[in-house]
């Protein structure tokens, strides 16, 4: 390591200035504040020893490698403070404090220097301040960011139209308060360099961030037309589209990549997801993953995917063996540890199946990207827990709900409320508890759920379709048909067509009563379209056929669907009992 040039801020700035790449930038910046942080870390060693001289001369040297580096300044500050030199002290605090706002030894170290001169309001009042700083983020990537801003800057200074820097300037600013700064950051390095494709990639990124959603997609399309031989950017783009749930625009991007390479490990399995993803393709999936796994027999995310597919077909004992295949290759696969653990759940294999969804949970940071993946596994864990609390009763929970018993439906309501708590973003228990507040007869919260759910899917999917349906009836129940109507209409508009369940469409008066209870459907599609109708029958006051559908379902429906716990409510109501 050279530290003539690196070790010295001002050199490095000129050889930054320089860059001809991402990786020029990155290595000035990585040796040089490599430098600052060994050479602060020295100093901190020398002064626990008692080697304060040395410690001086370890903290100069940091500064000179990064003159802002609040840290190194307080530590400076702090050998002064031994030494008896309490201006210089106070100086280096001051400093300190300017680089690093939110660091708290300044203040406590004042607070040392206040009191020894018996200025002991001065001191309170930096105790009391030091009380009230917030837990700064001792991140080393934070904290490199805030280095890096620093030296693009002074690079920037040198070397103003470089689009390189230009671009890591906008990287460097990670609060999303500073998003929009960075955009125009990105948007002048691809104006100065139309081919700085990561200038791109972060644009789109810092759009995520600040959640202009409609921007960001308009980039990803510019970028796909724009670098159209480049298969990792085009597979990062389709990446882009599955993180949002837009698997149509995903598949598009995984074959541009895939034809440009067709063995493409990574490539083979995001198109597997985007399968996935668009339903009643679980077999195209495997068969991408397959594909991926017979390029690369190593590529944990292959089997990861596969194996969620294969919970797809309710093959629980092949998802348990490919996921733990993943787990072999990649230890903190946390969508292995997820598949396998509801796999292991569906199996009735408890122990199991809590250790791989903790497990899971563990394995899980809180970043933009996981975080849904996080409260989704809390989810699913919170409705295993039901399951064995259930277990413990000797009676399923649904069942006692069937059974019209108000405690069981309450203390089932309290159990997805507690599951809301810990993953208040995932949509499904909205719903669960939206049922159970219907046959409780508590439409206003029902209303509530169903409405939150419609908003966390974007009136996405088929079970968005369901809601829909179901909010209308339970507005329909409340008298409030201005508002169910709003919801007929803003499904129409939201939901696509391909999404819209039979009874939906019978809603919205596409389709007539013939075709909506026709015998073609799904055993469970079947038992939810007579229900939904059994239901508009009961608003309707004909009693007498909307009891004849409800008696044939409680004798042949479906009776594991969610909805099922519906049927004894509407049951009673169209025998008109109390």
């Amino acid at each position: 390591m050279d530290e003539t040039k690196y070790g010295d801020f001002q050199l490095a700035s000129r050889r930054a200035a320089q860059s001809k790449s991402i990786q020029d930038i990155d290595f000035v910046a990585d040796q040089t504040y490599s430098i600052a942080i060994c050479y602060n870390s020295r100093g901190t060693a020398y002064g626990t020893i008692g080697n304060i001289s040395q410690a001086m001369l370890d903290f100069d040297k940091a500064l000179k490698a990064y003159p802002r580096f609040g840290k190194a300044a307080c530590n400076r500050g702090n050998g002064y403070m031994t030494l008896g030199k309490a201006e210089l002290a106070l100086r280096d605090f001051d400093l300190a404090t300017q680089f690093s706002p939110d660091l708290i030894e300044p203040f406590k170290n004042r607070a040392k220097l206040y009191k020894a001169k018996k200025q002991f309001d001065l001191a309170q009042k930096q105790l009391e301040l030091a009380r009230k700083m917030p837990q700064p983020d001792e991140s080393f990537d934070t904290a490199f960011h805030s280095f890096v801003g620093d030296l693009v800057r002074k690079a920037i200074s040198i070397s103003p139209k470089n689009p390189y820097l230009i671009n890591a300037l906008g990287a460097s600013k990670t609060k999303k308060s500073e998003q929009k700064s960075a955009i125009k950051d990105f948007q002048r390095a691809r104006s100065i360099d139309p081919n700085l494709w990561i200038a791109y990639q972060n644009e789109v990124k810092s759009l995520f961030q600040i959640g202009n959603e409609p921007e960001a997609f308009r980039v990803l399309k510019l970028t796909g037309a724009k670098f159209t031989k480049d298969a990792n950017l085009n597979d990062w783009i389709a990446r882009q589209f599955i993180e949002h749930h837009k698997y149509k625009e995903a598949l598009q991007y995984s074959n541009i990549a895939l034809k440009i390479n067709p063995r493409f490990p990574c490539a083979l399995t995001n198109r597997a997801v985007a399968y996935f993803g668009l339903g009643k393709h679980s077999k195209e999936a495997i068969s991408d993953c397959d594909k991926a796994i017979a390029i690369d027999a190593r590529y944990a995310n292959a089997y990861a995917t596969k194996s969620a597919a294969l919970l797809d077909f309710n093959k629980y004992k092949e998802c348990i063996e490919v996921a733990t295949k993943a787990i072999s290759f990649d230890s903190k696969s946390k969508d292995a540890y997820h598949n396998r653990g509801v796999a292991y759940m569906k199996l009735k294999l408890w122990d199991k199946a809590d250790q791989d969804l903790e497990r899971a949970i563990e394995l899980t940071p809180e970043d933009t990207f996981t975080r849904k993946y996080s409260s989704e596994v809390a989810a699913h864990r919170g409705n295993m827990e039901l399951m064995l609390a259930d277990r413990a009763v000797g009676k399923s929970s649904k069942e006692a709900a069937r059974a019209i018993k108000r405690e069981e439906m309450e203390k089932e309501a309290s159990s997805y409320s507690s599951v809301i708590a810990v993953a208040p973003t995932i949509p499904a228990p909205y719903y669960d508890r939206a049922l159970i507040s219907i046959a409780s007869n508590k439409l206003e919260q029902a209303s509530k759920d169903l409405t939150r759910f419609l908003y966390l899917t974007k009136w996405q999917g088929k079970t968005s379709a369901l809601a829909a349906s179901l909010l209308t009836l339970v507005f329909r129940d409340m008298g409030d048909d201005k508002r169910a109507n709003e919801v007929l209409k803003l499904a129409e508009s939201s939901l696509d067509r391909q999404n819209r369940v039979p009874i939906l469409s019978f809603l919205l008066g596409k389709i007539d009563e013939q075709t909506l209870i026709k015998n073609e459907y799904s055993k469970a599609e079947k038992t939810r379209n007579l229900l939904f109708y059994a239901m508009v029958l009961v608003q309707k006051g004909n009693l007498t056929k909307a009891r004849s559908i409800l008696e044939e379902l409680k004798r042949d429906g479906d009776s594991e669907i969610d909805e099922f716990i519906l049927l004894p409510v509407y049951l009673k109501k169209a025998s008109n009992t109390k």
